[in-house]
């Protein structure tokens, strides 16, 4: 899940400003979509979290009351998803960005808000690029912008928000950046390499990452001398120089074969090292590992989270605070225990594939797996509106259809290049199949993505796309041939006309206590 987010079409016409037409959204209390970034204030009282649901939510920790939701302009496709965050160091204004303007604006641009009120003070506008990671300088006195596509970074000064410094000479994603406490700035991006800037945003070295071609996070020490870098192509993470960007060290990441640590973090004190992502112990829990001795000294693995840890921070002398996928967020203290623990109130549909997703001959009832794990099912009735929170197998329902004779579709899961009958499916830049639904005369199928619902037919021409919220973990087609039903990553079942594509209706349950809406 570290992949970039797409860039929206800028070349498109755009409107004079965000669509006044009202877009309904689920209120669950919290987020319903994967937390990318998390920020908290010099004081540790104040978290703020971004999220692909397109909020921003401001919490008073460690009681976790929510102070302020934060709520961007919003449109079709990735229009309005947080990809970064930052809060300032006295906690009172946040700033939020990722796929943000591009539709209306025809540039891309970062929301102010008052992390108190929500109110949006205003936006910095201009930027080339998705937004991937934001930071706050320990001062306040500059905000920094990592972006997408090559476009290097921006930076600006917060008295007055004029244009402080710019790098856009820059080979691929830039997914971390960090102050020290003097101002040095220091940054990753997928060319590999590590650059160094003064606190003029002056670029005085570049050298290339010591394990990997994907360097990701990135976190100074709190005495400033030293940087660690997490990478999202591998469990492997390295202990850097601030000076020449040599490296020092690299703390064991042994026992974790799969996945990747592509979020790292110093401990206030410097102690600690902390780093957490993909890779997990083989149960379905992501750990956090931390290690003692700032990452020379033995480690332990935190146990953290039931999917993806997409970011982590200090918090105070001792701890570290995560967002993940989950959705899901919560804190470990010195001694390792959970001091805030943020459970996930989404389904997580992770797990809606074969069996695991089965729909009635009408389409009207489905049976689908809320955990990755498929252990759990919840089953609901659309004629009769119930819902079975606890639901066993139902012979008279069908998983989806993925394998027929006349109509061979390969490379479907969590692929880049799908094919149908041996031709190439053609997906746009950065978008992965992640699910399939042969129709049940074979005269088309539907490929569920990150962003889209296809219908192609048996020949492989599209018939129509359909922009989804997210991502397309199931799809399953009715035996009567007239509905698409979709399971997507924001826990939403959603039904679509088979013949054009039109959307008819939508379930959310909610995960904790069997309530739900249509």
């Amino acid at each position: 899940m570290t992949h970039a987010p797409r860039d929206p079409d800028t070349a498109a016409a755009h409107p004079a400003g965000p669509s006044p037409t009202p877009i309904l959204r689920i209120e669950a209390g919290q987020h319903v979509a994967p937390i990318r970034r998390v920020d908290v204030d010099a004081a540790g009282q104040r978290l703020v979290t971004g999220s692909d649901d397109r909020t921003v939510r401001v919490w008073q920790i460690p009681e976790t009351r929510l102070i302020a939701i934060l709520r961007p302009p919003i449109g079709d496709g990735d229009e309005g998803k947080i990809f970064a965050v930052a809060l300032s160091p006295d906690g009172t204004l946040v700033a939020a960005a990722g796929a943000t303007g591009a539709t209306w604006d025809g540039t891309h641009c970062i929301y102010l808000f008052d992390a108190e009120t929500g109110e949006m003070h205003g936006r910095l506008t201009g930027l080339g690029n998705v937004v991937l990671d934001l930071a706050f300088s320990p001062d306040g006195r500059s905000l920094a912008a990592s972006l997408g596509g090559g476009a290097g970074i921006r930076g600006w000064r917060t008295a007055d928000w004029a244009d402080g410094f710019a790098d856009p000479d820059y080979g691929g994603d830039s997914y971390g950046l960090a102050f020290d406490r003097a101002g040095m700035l220091a940054t990753t991006a997928t060319d590999g390499l590590i650059r160094l800037y003064d606190p003029t945003g002056r670029r005085i070295a570049a050298r290339p990452a010591p394990h990997g071609t994907q360097p990701y996070g990135i976190a100074f020490a709190p005495d400033g001398d030293r940087l660690v870098i997490g990478y999202a192509d591998g469990p492997k993470v390295s202990v850097i120089g601030a000076g020449r960007l040599m490296e020092l060290y690299a703390p064991d990441t042994g026992g974790l074969s799969d996945g990747d640590l592509a979020g790292v973090a110093w401990s206030g004190d410097g102690q600690s090292l902390f780093a957490a992502g993909r890779c997990n112990n083989g149960t379905g829990v992501y750990p956090i590992r931390r290690w003692s001795d700032a990452g020379r000294g033995r480690h332990e693995d935190l146990p953290a989270a039931t999917n993806t840890i997409m970011d982590i921070r200090a918090l105070g002398a001792t701890g570290v605070v995560f967002g993940s996928a989950g959705p899901a967020f919560g804190s470990f203290d010195a001694s390792g225990r959970s001091a805030i623990d943020f459970a996930a109130v989404t389904p997580d549909l992770r797990g809606a594939l074969g069996d695991h997703f089965k729909v009635s001959h009408d389409g009207l009832t489905v049976r689908v797996a809320y955990d990755p794990s498929g252990g759990k099912f919840a089953a609901f009735a659309l004629p009769d509106r119930r819902l079975a929170p606890d639901a066993a197998d139902d012979p008279s329902l069908a998983p989806p259809r993925t394998r027929s004779p006349q109509l061979v579709v390969e490379a479907w899961q969590d692929s880049a290049h799908p094919t149908v009958n041996g031709a190439p499916i053609a997906l746009e830049p950065q978008e992965l199949s992640r699910s399939l639904a042969i129709a049940p005369d074979a005269d088309g199928f539907v490929l569920g993505t990150d962003y889209q619902l296809r219908a192609y037919g048996a020949d492989g021409r599209l018939r129509w796309q359909a922009t989804t919220p997210g991502t397309v973990w199931g799809v399953n087609i009715s035996g009567d041939g007239r509905r698409v039903i979709a399971a997507l990553d924001d826990g939403t079942l959603r039904w679509h006309r088979l013949a054009d594509g039109t959307p008819e209706l939508a379930l959310y349950i909610h995960r904790l206590g069997g309530h739900w809406v249509l």
